[in-house]
């Protein structure tokens, strides 16, 4: 979605030409469906708590996709969200 913004208009909401777009929108129709499915198996206090994975995803595809700056302190913090979750799942029952 990122990439398909720049040449997003609005008024042209129908127009199927920008397609970075609308695939954004059908990948957040498959992570709902996914999010959903979750919620069927996990308490929702721990399904939410690895639902945050999806910033560390964000920042680490961006990287990855878009060539855009990592810093060290936010690698730390990338870290932390990791060792969150892990202590989340850990202590679950």
């Amino acid at each position: 979605m990122k990439t398909g913004s720049a040449t997003f208009n609005i008024r042209n909401l129908l127009d199927l030409d920008n397609s970075k777009v609308y695939i954004g929108f059908v990948l957040f129709a498959i992570a709902l469906v996914v999010w959903i499915f979750i919620l069927k198996k996990l308490p929702l206090n721990v399904a939410q708590a690895f639902s945050v994975l999806q910033f560390v995803g964000v920042i680490l595809a961006s990287w990855l996709l878009l060539s855009e700056p990592i810093s060290g302190l936010r690698w730390v913090g990338i870290a932390f969200v990791f060792l969150g979750v892990i202590i989340v799942g850990w202590t679950a029952k």
